[in-house]
């Protein structure tokens, strides 16, 4: 299964090599023009052997609950509750919602919802909403509330972050 976000991937490449291109390309660029870099038309898709995702909550479907996974996983559905993951992508698709939030060791790509509108609030007792060493990218319809940890950072379109974000040193 794929799914489709804003970026342009070139023949031969993995969508973590088009991440980084793209990363430079979005460095250089914002140097230069206030223009966004990525048109919306444009598109990428992720594979899910790459990514390391073994598993998939369908749209509709509800966890309510803590999930712990080894592998990464494609969110349609919603849990009400937190998800850690080993290794491997957590993606959160536009009809995903995790409500509690989500440690992750790799990427973790929001285009649904992570966190509580209502508790975007951040103290140093508050659990992150998203936590992660690797990359956090909010795609264009993507929403992140509350606390988020990140290695590194990627916003596209009308993405919303609210909340304080924090980067992680290594």
């Amino acid at each position: 299964m794929s799914s489709v976000f804003p970026l342009p991937v070139q023949e031969s490449e993995s969508a973590t090599e088009a991440y980084a291109r793209h990363l430079q390309e979005r460095q250089s660029h914002q140097a230069t023009s206030a223009q966004p870099v990525l048109p919306r038309e444009q598109t990428f898709k992720i594979n899910d052997e790459e990514e390391r995702i073994r598993s998939y909550l369908a749209e509709g479907e509800v966890i309510e609950g803590n999930l712990r996974l080894k592998s990464g996983i494609r969110i349609a559905g919603t849990v009400t509750g937190r998800v850690q993951c080993e290794s491997g992508s957590v993606i959160v698709e536009k009809t995903g919602a995790v409500i509690g939030g989500i440690e992750g060791n790799d990427k973790i790509i929001v285009d649904g919802v992570v966190g509580d509108e209502s508790r975007i609030e951040c103290t140093d007792q508050s659990q992150p909403s998203i936590r992660t060493p690797g990359l956090l990218a909010v795609m264009g319809t993507g929403r992140v509330y509350g606390c988020y940890q990140y290695g590194r950072i990627a916003t596209y379109d009308d993405a919303t972050l609210e909340g304080m974000g924090k980067k992680l040193r290594s």
